[in-house]
């Protein structure tokens, strides 16, 4: 059960819409900063589109930087750019759902990769489980032209844990 199930900010308190406003501001500033002061993720230049309680959606162009190898398909964007970007955005959204910077580290990660395509990427979080030392989201990857798609084309999928620590 997730905090927004529980309406509560993780210790059984209930906040209200407006703290859960502000804090969620806070939160994607952290998130940001995040980005900024990360040499990698500087030079990938993802583009947080949406942080809401659990869920967050970067945006990643495609460039000479996220190209795949030679030895493999011509169109796309890395594999290995991809699962870290999904981490990325599994550790945001469950930064997200607690509402304030947590510690945490990722101790599993599982994507599997489906399609592929030359265009922008939107890799999508989304918290399903939160427990006192472990939390999981699920991971999408999707072109950013099926956003708004019913049923929208995979390139990738998968889900993330994180060690939670006090």
């Amino acid at each position: 059960m997730t905090n927004e199930d529980t309406g509560s900010d993780g210790t059984g308190e209930s906040i209200d819409e407006e703290t859960e406003r502000v804090r969620l501001e806070s939160v994607e500033e952290y998130l940001k900063y995040l980005r900024r002061s990360n040499p990698y993720y500087e030079w990938l230049q993802p583009e947080l589109l949406t942080v809401e309680r659990g869920f967050v959606r970067i945006r990643q162009p495609v460039s000479d930087r996220t190209r795949p190898p030679e030895v493999g398909p011509a169109e796309g964007i890395n594999g290995g750019i991809l699962m870290t970007l999904a981490d990325a955005a599994a550790m945001a959204a469950i930064i997200a759902d607690a509402l304030e910077p947590v510690p945490l580290a990722t101790t599993r990660i599982d994507m599997s990769f489906h399609d592929g395509g030359d265009e922008p990427h939107v890799v999508q979080a989304d918290v399903i489980d939160v427990g006192s030392t472990l939390a999981t989201a699920r991971i999408e990857v999707l072109p950013e032209s099926d956003l708004d798609d019913p049923d929208p084309r995979l390139f990738a999928s998968g889900e993330a844990t994180a060690r939670l620590f006090e």
